[in-house]
């Protein structure tokens, strides 16, 4: 969406979209504080551009001059749905894919991303994902089906990426071979 460099105070250098934001305005935004504080390649969360309108991640890093010093940063807007297209294109319908940001906000997700990319998980969906770093979980999706998922958290960006499958058909064959055992002991019984 953009490419960008900012000095130390937050001043335009370089913008590939015109009108750039001004530096006092600038200085509010998450990613411009992270630019101004990382001393390496950081990336943000979500945020809806203000020259864009569209959902973005910032990805930002560090300029330095021949001593050495930080002098200002990079910054490098990623439109999320553009994104979520190329990354997801391939992921079979059945498979539900989503990644969060540190602030529980949609950054990318396999089915129906437009409406959910910036947008908030849902509290009993965040509630059953609370305090999971790494591992799986029995949980119904924001769609209403019971998935199971295996997450995971992404040691540089906080992010939270879990991918699931419909419990109904990770367990069929498990149900149908558990429900022939129960008929034949009861069979057996009788």
């Amino acid at each position: 969406a953009n490419f960008g460099v900012r000095d130390l105070n937050a001043n335009n250098i370089y913008s590939h979209q015109p009108n750039p934001t001004p530096a006092e305005e600038a200085l509010k935004f998450p990613w411009v504080a992270q630019g101004l504080r990382s001393e390496e390649f950081a990336v943000g969360d979500a945020f809806l551009g203000r020259l864009s309108g569209r959902w973005v991640t910032v990805l930002t890093h560090p300029v330095r001059d021949e001593a050495g010093r930080r002098s200002g940063f990079v910054n490098l807007s990623l439109e999320l749905r553009a994104l979520n297209q190329r990354l997801f294109r391939a992921v079979p319908k059945d498979a539900t894919i989503v990644v969060f940001d540190r602030h529980d906000r949609f950054l990318l997700r396999s089915v129906d991303a437009e409406s959910w990319i910036g947008k908030p998980l849902p509290a009993p969906q965040a509630q059953a994902i609370r305090g999971i770093g790494e591992g799986f979980l029995s949980t119904r999706g924001v769609d209403g089906v019971s998935r199971l998922y295996a997450g995971v958290t992404m040691e540089r960006t906080g992010w939270r990426v879990f991918a699931g499958l419909p419990e109904d058909e990770v367990l069929a064959d498990y149900r149908e071979t558990l429900n022939g055992s129960i008929v034949v002991g009861v069979a057996i019984l009788v």
